[in-house]
């Protein structure tokens, strides 16, 4: 099984958008819609993984843009009680596919909360998203891990990538 854990701010919402008042958050952007569509058409599985704010319901924000039933699992920061980076968050994500950390891909706009974190612990992969395509002064992507600038770029990397990722 090929899975892939999805962050939301910045990887899924709409970049540069105001907050919906009644989603309480940024709404998913209508280009991820298009890539989560196109990753479950390629029989990935999917979790939306998210460091969220008490209340804040992952779960509206996909059932308003119509792709809730394309993900197996919603983990949030909320429900496990600790956000990532923190080990037990990534081994709740683990949980929800029952499958060995080196089959899951974090993806994610976070350099430590999307990659190294779940590169250190044991996914197979993990891919950044940069909307500017660059990396902050100071910073490292580290092996494993690859950027894009879009998440609309991840099923031709995947595509064109073998399984686990290696850049």
């Amino acid at each position: 099984m090929r899975c892939i854990s999805v962050d939301y701010g910045g990887t899924l919402s709409a970049p540069n958008t105001h907050v919906d008042p009644v989603l309480g958050q940024r709404p998913v952007d209508p280009r991820a819609i298009i890539a989560v569509r196109e990753l479950h058409d390629l029989d990935y599985a999917l979790a939306l993984s998210s460091n969220n704010r008490p209340g804040q319901d992952r779960s509206l924000a996909l059932r308003q843009a119509g792709i809730e039933d394309m993900f197996d699992a919603v983990v949030t920061s909320e429900e496990v009680g600790v956000g990532k980076p923190a080990r037990e968050f990534y081994r709740r994500v683990i949980a929800t596919f029952g499958v060995p950390p080196d089959q899951v891909m974090s993806v994610g706009n976070n350099l430590t909360n999307d990659v190294v974190g779940a590169l250190q612990y044991g996914f197979g992969g993990a891919v950044l998203i940069r909307h500017d395509g660059a990396l902050r002064t100071g910073e490292v992507l580290p092996a494993g891990a690859v950027m894009i600038t879009h998440i609309d770029e991840l099923a031709d990397l995947l595509r064109r990538s073998p399984w686990p990722l290696r850049p």
